[in-house]
């Protein structure tokens, strides 16, 4: 059976994204989120209206590209204003994923041409939070992502905490809640002893903690009892190690210097575990690192924007998380 959106959704067959949309009767207007310097900074870095620059370099370019739709879709742009990019990153199987020939940017490239299961997780949850009409592209990335579940929700393929977190946002957006949640209680077992989640190696991240909390507060009290209150559990104590990684200015460091994609994680983490007011400050130190371009400034950059670090963090900038994103 195809997925729906809350029961009322139909199974659309379509070609185009923009055609579809052209028949929509238009509403009333309303006022644009703040910071649309920012939005159309982003929105100018994609190469013919389709990807952002870099793309063809990998898969990890696909994956910043749809990302960079989430904030792109919180700064106000509707399917009609993303346009050509919704319909070339979400909407095209030759470049998302062709199950059958194994190709796309879902798919590895080694000798078996495995799947990339976190970036499949990434884009169920960047189509359904769009409101992507490619049903049957949606659907067939689920089942193939849906094979490589195991019964305890172990995640084949998945090399890091991030990959569990998409995988589980994922399905949780395509209104698999049960999958999610057995992906959710294995992510819980792989919670580090400090509380945070990894997303290179072994050791905690503040990104990958960022994301967890997102994951783990859709849904919360979904399982039953005992799976509900490891779930608070969890949250509790990744709330406490981003708090201990706090810079003590409300931002996040790495070894590089600043860390604009960090920060905007887990200003999302709080905020989606019910913190707002504890994101608050890096939210005002996330507006400190915008260039007069609108993007955010990194590091290495000086003082120019840098279009990685924009493609995450808009959406905390105006006080968001990516579940505020969802329609249900």
């Amino acid at each position: 059976m195809f997925g729906t959106k809350s029961g009322l959704r139909k199974l659309v067959a379509i070609t185009s994204i923009t055609a579809t949309l052209s028949l929509v009767a238009p509403t009333a207007a309303v006022a644009a989120p703040p910071y649309q310097t920012t939005v159309s900074y982003l929105s100018g870095k994609f190469v013919s209206g389709k990807y952002l620059a870099g793309f063809s370099a990998g898969s990890k370019d696909f994956g910043m590209s749809i990302e960079a739709l989430l904030q792109l879709n919180a700064g106000g742009h509707d399917l009609a204003k993303l346009g050509s990019k919704a319909q070339y990153l979400l909407n095209t199987k030759s470049v998302v994923g062709d199950v059958v020939a194994r190709t796309g940017y879902v798919f590895n490239t080694d000798a078996n041409k495995t799947l990339n299961v976190g970036l499949a997780g990434k884009y169920l949850f960047v189509s359904r939070a769009l409101e992507v009409p490619a049903e049957y592209l949606q659907y067939q990335i689920f089942k193939e992502l849906k094979t490589r579940i195991a019964a305890d929700g172990t995640v084949y393929g998945a090399t890091n905490d991030f990959d569990y977190a998409w995988v589980a946002l994922g399905l949780n957006a395509y209104l698999e809640h049960t999958l999610a949640n057995k992906v959710i209680q294995k992510l819980i077992t792989r919670q580090n002893t400090d509380g945070g989640f990894s997303s290179y190696g072994t050791a905690s991240s503040a990104d990958a903690t960022g994301l967890a909390l997102q994951a783990l507060s859709l849904r919360r009290w979904f399982g039953n009892a005992t799976e509900d209150k490891a779930r608070s559990t969890a949250i509790g104590k990744a709330l406490s190690y981003v708090r201990k990684t706090d810079s003590g200015d409300s931002h996040i460091e790495s070894d590089y210097g600043y860390d604009v994609n960090g920060t905007a994680y887990v200003a999302m983490g709080l905020k989606a575990a019910g913190k707002l007011e504890e994101a608050k400050p890096y939210r005002i130190w996330l507006k400190s690192k915008l260039a007069s371009t609108g993007g955010f400034t990194v590091p290495w950059s000086s003082g120019s924007a840098d279009v990685m670090a924009t493609s995450q963090a808009y959406v905390p900038l105006i006080a968001k998380s990516y579940l505020d994103l969802l329609t249900d």
